[in-house]
């Protein structure tokens, strides 16, 4: 699969290293193709540097390893009919202040969703460090495997995503739809991290109050957290 991440930070570049193992990996960041050279050089043939508009261009799957106000400086046709892996966080402080977001009457997932139309976002990989990222990886079925969580409106593109996730060493936990991010329900998520096991699943996930709770099933190839 011919995979573009755009930011080669911590998360983008170990992003990178794990799936240039089974995937052509393309690499656009803003600082340039030079400060990309010695990344290039350590993930080997699969890999290769170029802009935003070379490597989007050819990409089956876009992985957003950038900050979040970088979603709406991207020409959104850029994005039109292809996966988008959606890594951003939102930080206000960083970011600049959204209403909606600081309200908490939409998750950060739906506002890059809105931002990227034609597009077929999923987000993953934004509640995990790079240091877990690149240390915690394990093989399938290991019963100890790490989780990531998931969201996307779009089964395929859900599954797309959940399969990049095992090539990077991680089951996948499918939490819903966009909007039900966990990481943006401002009114009911504390920001905690919590390590527990569920039927041979080692989950890190924010945990959440959701009204009624929830519980974690097995749907076909797919962990989902189902609302109660």
């Amino acid at each position: 699969m011919k995979i573009t991440v755009l930011g080669a930070g911590m998360i983008g570049a170990t992003l990178a290293r794990w799936l240039a193992r089974r995937h052509d990996i393309a690499l656009a960041n803003r600082r340039g193709l030079e400060s990309l050279q010695s990344l290039i050089n350590e993930l080997g043939p699969n890999a290769q540097p170029g802009t935003v508009d070379e490597v989007t261009a050819t990409a089956e799957v876009i992985v957003l390893a950038v900050p979040f106000r970088a979603v709406f400086e991207i020409p959104a046709a850029h994005f039109a009919e292809k996966i988008v892996v959606d890594a951003t966080n939102y930080y206000p402080q960083r970011d600049g202040h959204i209403d909606s977001l600081d309200l908490g009457t939409v998750t950060s997932s739906e506002v890059a969703a809105q931002a990227l139309p034609g597009a077929l976002p999923v987000k993953a990989f934004n509640r995990l460090n790079y240091e877990r990222l690149r240390d915690d990886a394990l093989p399938a079925g290991d019963p100890t495997r790490i989780a990531i969580m998931i969201a996307g409106d779009d089964v395929d593109a859900d599954r797309v995503v959940a399969k990049l996730a095992d090539d990077a060493g991680f089951d996948a936990l499918d939490t819903g739809n966009l909007a039900h991010d966990p990481q943006a329900v401002r009114a009911t998520r504390r920001a905690l991290l919590e390590r527990c096991h569920r039927d041979g699943l080692l989950l890190i996930a924010p945990l959440f109050e959701a009204p009624g709770g929830g519980t974690i099933a097995l749907d076909g190839d797919r962990w989902r957290l189902e609302p109660a």
